[in-house]
């Protein structure tokens, strides 16, 4: 099972984006659809809102390769980040992958596994809390619908951009005590690995309960997070155009599976 958050794709410019999705597709390409499986925790997209009819052309090498894998039998799961509101039924229905609107709760041999993209979690996020209710309201997404897609897309992208400095990682900067606050909670409830994303910071950490993991960052990194076995890792994709992509491994942990008793 795989862990891939947070690669922003349409957030940069040209040169930058076609590197991002070459990585991205070397990838997607070298899954196993027969062993393998994808969690999406959010933000795959800079920006994503399904119009009726139109779907973004920027995107269509990726959504193409996507259903290629799943049409192959690989099994994807996306969970819907800050990025991600106005998803409706185009990956369930055209490409067969489910949309956990908030969190997915997911089996991996004996692991029971909670993943989130983790937004709204800090404390002191409560302008966010409030604006995600304005964005994610029935009567402002159906308004958006009558808006031409290429104003709809260019608006959006400048709305989040403005939610970032362009130079520089502030998501990384964050401090994320209050992910793991939470992570550790969950883990006291039941799980043994939580998936949080979203502050773009790599986390693989021991808690007293189980392992908490961030995968970081496709948008500049192209980390992941992976579990095998009873094992979780960290990773980061190697790519250099012409030659085969590989995975090179930063974080290792064992992972203690639980007991039914204990559940």
């Amino acid at each position: 099972m795989l862990f891939l958050s947070d690669a922003h794709l349409g957030e940069g410019g040209l040169e930058e984006e076609l590197r991002k999705e070459e990585v991205l597709l070397s990838f997607l390409r070298s899954l196993d659809p027969w062993q393998d499986r994808l969690v999406i925790c959010g933000d795959l997209f800079d920006f994503w809102y399904e119009y009726k009819y139109v779907v973004a052309a920027e995107h269509f090498r990726v959504i193409a390769v996507l259903a290629e894998q799943v049409e192959k039998g690989l099994a994807v799961d996306y969970v819907a980040g800050n990025h991600d509101f106005w998803m409706r039924d185009f990956f369930p229905k055209r490409l067969g992958i489910p949309v956990h609107r908030h969190a997915a709760t997911l089996q991996h041999g004996t692991l029971r596994i909670y993943a989130s993209h983790g937004d709204g979690l800090r404390r002191d996020d409560r302008g966010y809390r409030l604006l995600k209710r304005v964005l994610q309201n029935r009567v402002n997404i159906a308004l958006f619908r009558w808006v031409h897609p290429d104003l709809g897309y260019a608006f959006a992208h400048w709305v989040a951009g403005l939610s970032r400095k362009r130079d520089a990682h502030p998501y990384r900067e964050l401090d994320d005590s209050d992910y793991i606050r939470h992570a550790d909670s969950l883990l006291a409830s039941g799980y043994d690995v939580v998936v949080l994303a979203h502050t773009h910071k790599r986390r693989l950490l021991q808690r007293e309960k189980g392992i908490f993991l961030n995968p970081g960052e496709w948008l500049s990194e192209f980390t992941f997070g992976e579990l095998r076995g009873n094992v979780a890792s960290l990773k980061k994709w190697l790519f250099e155009s012409g030659r085969a992509g590989r995975a090179e491994t930063l974080e290792t942990l064992p992972v203690r599976a639980r007991t039914e008793v204990s559940r």
